[in-house]
C-alpha cells in the first residue's frame, strides 16, 4: 500500500558490512522502490521494481538492471510514463527469467489553505465533484479517503484534533464524535460508490492501531479483542457498503416547512443478479416515527447503476383516483449517454 503521508526515498542504497554503513548508488528521481532482487551467484547483478514518486507522469519508472554493482543503471522494462513496477520475483530454477508486475497508479495530496472555500458536505450534491485521475479508462482503486479519524475510546487522533471541535463545539462527548464520524464516513462512501467512478473503494482501515494521545489513525473498534466494532461504525458502514448501494443525494441541515423539496436518490447493484424492490424515500422524527414518505419502484441490472438505458423512450405524469381514473401528460425524449469530463 501506498500513503500520501509516506516520504519519498532518495534513490538506492548498497553496504557492503552488513549495513553499518551504506553508500547512494543512484535512481534518486524514482521516489518508490518497492523490491530489489540480487542475482543469487552473481551480487553485482541487481534489479530494481521503481513504482515512481506516483504524483504524476515520469521517465525513472519501471524495472532497473545493474551489472556492475550499481555504478550504472539500465532501464529494461518500461511500460510508459504512468505506470510503474509494482512487483518483482525471479525464477528460482532459471536466474534469467524474472516476473514483474506493472501498475498504473496516481495520487494527489489535498491541503486545507487559506483564501478558498474549505470543503463542505453539501458539495457532494453536486455530480461534478469528482476525484482527480478518476476517468483515465483505467481501473483505479480509492482508499483513504475518509481522515475523519477518532481513537478508539472516542478522542480525536493527531489528525482530527482541530477538526471535531468545529463540527460538534468544544462540548461535544466521546459518543458525539464516533456518531457524527460513521454518520459522515458513510455518507462519503455512498457518494464514491454511487458516481461509479473506481473499480473499488477501500476503507482505511479494518484493523489497525489505537494510541491516543499521540496517534495519528485508528480502526473503528470499540473492543478491538473481541473484535466488536463500534455500534455507531457498524450501522452506518454495514448500509455504505451493502451490495445494494444507495445514495441520497441531500446533505443541506434544514427543511422549510410548506416547500416542495425534490430529492436525488443514486442506487448501485453490486451483486451479479439482477435487484428488484421498492424504494422508501421518509422523514422520521427523533422518535422514530415517520412523518412523511414516498415509496418508488425499483428495477437494477446485474453489476449496474440506475438508469443506464438508452434509446427513445415515453416520459410520463399520470394522476390517478381512487376511482380508478386517470390522467396522463407524455412526452417524447431520447435517453443518450452522459459526455464524460477527459480528467
Amino acid at each position: 500500500m501506498i500513503r500520501d503521508s509516506d516520504v519519498l526515498g532518495n534513490g538506492i542504497y548498497k553496504s557492503t558490512d552488513a549495513g553499518k554503513t551504506s553508500t547512494n548508488m543512484g535512481l534518486q528521481e524514482t521516489g518508490r522502490i518497492g523490491r530489489i532482487v540480487v542475482h543469487p551467484s552473481n551480487p553485482d547483478i541487481v534489479f530494481a521494481c521503481a513504482l515512481g514518486r506516483v504524483t504524476g507522469p515520469q521517465q525513472e519508472r519501471g524495472v532497473f538492471r545493474t551489472i556492475d554493482g550499481g555504478q550504472h543503471w539500465e532501464r529494461v522494462l518500461f511500460a510508459g510514463e504512468n505506470v510503474g513496477c509494482s512487483g518483482l520475483s525471479m525464477d528460482a530454477h532459471n536466474s534469467r527469467t524474472l516476473f514483474a508486475g506493472m501498475w498504473q497508479v496516481e495520487m494527489h495530496t489535498w491541503g486545507e489553505f487559506s483564501g478558498g472555500p474549505e470543503f463542505n458536505m453539501t458539495s457532494l450534491e453536486r455530480p461534478d465533484g469528482k476525484g482527480q485521475g478518476a476517468m483515465t479508462g483505467h481501473a483505479m482503486i480509492l482508499n483513504e479517503y475518509g481522515w475523519l479519524w477518532l481513537n478508539r475510546d472516542g478522542s480525536p487522533t493527531r489528525l482530527t484534533e482541530k477538526l471535531y471541535p468545529r463540527l460538534l463545539g468544544e462540548n461535544a462527548t466521546a459518543q458525539d464524535r464516533l456518531a457524527m464520524n460513521a454518520y459522515l464516513l458513510a455518507g462519503i462512501t455512498e457518494y464514491w460508490r454511487a458516481y461509479r467512478l473506481y473499480a473499488g473503494v477501500l476503507h482505511f482501515v479494518y484493523l489497525t492501531s489505537s494510541e491516543p494521545p499521540q496517534g495519528y489513525t485508528s480502526d473503528s473498534f470499540a473492543d478491538v479483542k473481541k473484535l466488536e466494532l463500534n455500534p455507531y461504525f457498524r450501522d452506518y458502514m454495514s448500509n455504505a457498503f451493502a451490495p445494494l448501494g444507495v445514495y441520497l443525494s441531500f446533505w443541506q441541515p434544514t427543511l422549510t416547512t410548506g416547500n416542495t423539496q425534490s430529492l436525488t436518490v443514486m442506487m448501485v447493484n453490486d451483486e451479479p443478479h439482477s435487484a428488484e424492490g421498492t424504494l422508501t424515500i421518509a422523514l422520521e422524527a427523533t422518535n422514530g416515527e415517520r412523518v412523511e414518505q414516498r415509496t418508488t419502484r425499483f428495477s437494477l441490472a446485474p453489476l449496474g447503476q440506475q438508469p443506464q438505458v438508452t434509446g427513445k423512450f415515453l416520459l410520463k405524469a399520470v394522476a390517478e383516483t381512487e376511482s380508478g381514473g386517470s390522467t396522463a401528460s407524455r412526452r417524447r425524449v431520447s435517453v443518450v449517454m452522459a459526455k464524460r469530463s477527459p480528467n
